[in-house]
């Protein structure tokens, strides 16, 4: 497996079991195609190789992914993860929280929604050609002024959040709790 056309910022990503928890993520890399034409002098017009890109928390790895506020540098990339782990063969929807905003289209659901009318075309290239149960997406999004909410609670895994001082209303920390352990 090759790393070598890929960059990842996550600002904080803890495996537990089978799960992945990425706490803000951005994500560059080449695209498949380009690697691919690169790699192998393959065509659009011909059949794809085995491509050797690797998105983390695809697959088995069952990805949830917390945004702490709607900053570009902490889900710049969500897309590339959200639709790139289709063609990687992620076959569960992408469980994804963040917080409200102090009005709705400030919120991680209303950019979340925006963000799938956005790649509409994108979506309907895919359509009949790959199995997209792992384009859904489920979208959790929780009040950013509860101080110490449980947000997430499965398998012994707590995440809980609280407010966070920056730029406007919404913004939140997050603390992931397991088996004794505490990440701030």
């Amino acid at each position: 497996m090759s790393f070598r056309n890929l960059m990842v910022t996550i600002s904080m990503a803890v495996i537990v079991g089978i799960a992945v928890f990425n706490l803000d993520l951005e994500i560059r890399m080449k695209s498949a195609h380009a690697q691919a034409t690169e790699e192998s002098g393959w065509s659009p017009t011909q059949a794809a190789p085995k491509l050797d890109v690797y998105y983390p928390g695809t697959e088995a790895l069952k990805p949830k992914v917390f945004i702490s506020h709607l900053h570009v540098d902490h889900y710049g990339d969500l897309a590339s993860f959200w639709l790139g782990g289709t063609t990687m063969n992620r076959l569960t929807p992408l469980r994804m929280w963040g917080p409200s905003g102090h009005t709705p289209e400030y919120g991680k659901a209303y950019a979340m929604q925006k963000m799938q009318e956005m790649y509409t075309w994108d979506i309907a290239t895919r359509a009949g050609v790959i199995d997209f149960r792992g384009g859904q997406l489920e979208i959790n999004e929780f009040p950013y002024e509860t101080d110490n909410e449980v947000i997430f609670n499965e398998n012994d895994v707590v995440i809980r959040s609280f407010p966070a001082i920056h730029a406007l209303d919404g913004a939140v920390s997050f603390i992931l709790e397991w088996n004794g352990f505490k990440i701030v």
